[in-house]
């Protein structure tokens, strides 16, 4: 028989959790100010005088614990920014906390009902549930910052013998020929890393908000020399160091090249093509022999069977004449 008690204890206080969440979100969006008061707020936002960020954002960074959590165990900084994420490492770690805190009050609500009749849920559950959608949320942006690296390069990869044609036939820059390519394309990656790039060095340098942006901060921290960022070559060459993208370091490279010391953009564009068709081609090679391993060694284990029907009566009839 069911306990209405504990189903109306467990409801209400869902209830009442949701009712305050809900209220205290409206009361963060500014539903009870006055209009002037928000005028005036988000006047002082855009002139720097107060901090705009969000609340999960100022919470995470009061927190020692937070802090030394990104920088010296995770480093989730660096990939948040390699997946293009412009969120901070606290907000994303307290928002993480969150989610896992989430599979806790909905498995302590079915023990309630479960525990009306008779029925007990392991504790268990609920921590296995919360270590899984903490494991996820980390997998998930390591692999979208892999897979956003991977296609900025192979988008620059595919582009430079492009660029190569278009030089050849426009007096076009290495800078606009890689804008007007990297709009053309498909796949957004490389276009939208150069747009957050740009769009992050007009900021002042506290302000930004970039792995690219953050590193230059940390030099400036350090007293070291900061790189020519208005200089498309330094730029692209140190957005390749910074992101791990090979291709545009070599680009960049290649346009100091063609700046300082004179060489002729198409050759130099169609020589880096080809080195990196010839790089991709060994690849190819190579993938290609290990694949012929990987298919071998299921062929020979297919193979074992039926040497087995085929020599077991041969062994016995042998076996048998000998005695």
């Amino acid at each position: 028989m069911v306990n209405l008690e504990y189903v109306n204890w467990g409801g209400g206080l869902v209830a009442l959790a949701v009712g305050l969440s809900v209220m205290y979100g409206l009361r963060l969006m500014g539903a009870f100010d006055h209009p002037i008061a928000r005028l005036y707020r988000v006047n002082l936002a855009r002139g720097g005088y107060i901090d705009s960020r969000g609340l999960v954002e100022r919470l995470g960074d009061r927190f020692a614990l937070l802090n030394r959590l990104n920088h010296d165990v995770l480093d989730i900084e660096r990939s948040l920014g390699l997946a293009g994420i412009q969120v901070s490492p606290n907000a994303w770690i307290l928002t993480t906390l969150a989610y896992a805190v989430a599979p806790v009050v909905v498995f302590t609500f079915i023990g309630f009902v479960a525990a009306s009749r008779g029925v007990t849920v392991p504790v268990g559950l609920s921590l296995l549930a919360s270590i899984f959608v903490v494991v996820m949320r980390f997998m998930d942006i390591r692999s979208r910052a892999r897979k956003r690296i991977k296609a900025v390069n192979r988008a620059v990869e595919d582009m430079l013998m492009r660029m190569a044609i278009v030089m050849s036939s426009a007096q076009f820059s290495i800078e606009v020929t890689t804008g007007v390519l990297a709009d053309c394309l498909l796949d957004p990656s490389l276009r939208d890393l150069l747009r957050e790039v740009y769009t992050d060095l007009e900021r002042p340098i506290t302000e930004r908000r970039s792995l690219l942006g953050k590193h230059l901060l940390t030099m400036l921290n350090r007293g070291q020399r900061l790189p020519n960022t208005s200089a498309t070559g330094e730029l692209y060459r140190l957005i390749g160091e910074i992101y791990q993208v090979p291709a545009l370091v070599q680009l960049g490279e290649t346009e100091i090249k063609v700046r300082n010391l004179g060489y002729r953009a198409t050759e130099a564009l169609s020589s880096i093509a080809e080195l990196t068709l010839d790089e991709r081609l060994s690849a190819q090679r190579m993938l290609e022999s290990r694949s012929k391993i990987l298919i071998a060694l299921p062929m020979a284990t297919m193979v074992l069977p039926l040497l087995a029907l085929i020599l077991g009566p041969a062994v016995v009839i042998i076996s048998t004449t000998i005695r």
